[in-house]
């Protein structure tokens, strides 16, 4: 998620804390997929493949 985290925190004044909040309610809905835990997590924007 580093790479939507970065931008997010240059285009927005919501505290890094809440940008995390609402990044990790994108992956938990399956909007955002995610690779790696804790500070190496990233994410490239995919859609999560078909059931």
């Amino acid at each position: 998620m580093t790479r939507h985290y970065d931008r997010l925190k240059e285009v927005t004044k919501e505290h890094p804390h809440d940008i995390t909040v609402a990044l990790h309610g994108l992956v938990e809905k399956e909007l955002l997929v995610s690779e790696g835990s804790g500070r190496r997590t990233r994410s490239d924007g995919r859609l999560p493949p078909a059931p």
